[in-house]
């Protein structure tokens, strides 16, 4: 199991520091307007996005190739499904975490340890990419941020 410290960059910002063994390995920076994520690992740019604003998909881009595709199953969940390796994986959200699933089993977990912090730890499985494991904790973050500002307006 790999874990991962998410740390936020300020206390009024959304972009996150990623960080394993003490180094960071990147900096999750949301970008204003559409659902999107740009962040740089091993001198390689990655885009996490959004397909369109009323589209359930999401996707994981270095250069124009696409890595790795998410789906939410309707508008009003925060569950998302993703494959690797032809093997199904689902975020699924509970409290102040979210527990990743494959086969109904538990294996991996995105939650923040302290009830009002926004600092958070990752627990995924080793057989997953470095940035597979970046586009999986972004898509949680992506959720985080979508509750607070949803908070924030009402």
């Amino acid at each position: 199991m790999s874990k991962f410290e998410l740390l936020p960059r300020a206390w009024y910002s959304s972009d996150y520091r990623v960080m394993r063994d003490g180094a960071q390995l990147t900096c999750l920076k949301f970008q204003s307007g559409p659902e999107r994520s740009v962040s740089t690992i091993a001198g390689e740019a990655y885009l996490a996005r959004k397909e369109k604003w009323n589209s359930p998909n999401f996707f994981l881009y270095r250069d124009r190739t696409q890595l790795a595709k998410a789906a939410k199953p309707n508008w009003f969940s925060q569950t998302i499904s993703f494959e690797h390796h032809n093997r199904p994986y689902t975020l699924k959200p509970r409290w102040s975490e979210f527990t990743l699933v494959s086969l109904s089993a538990e294996v991996g977990s995105i939650m923040k340890p302290e009830l009002f912090s926004r600092a958070a730890v990752a627990k995924l499985p080793d057989d997953f990419s470095l940035p597979l494991s970046i586009f999986t904790i972004w898509l949680v973050l992506l959720m985080w941020k979508r509750n607070n500002d949803s908070a924030a307006a009402g």
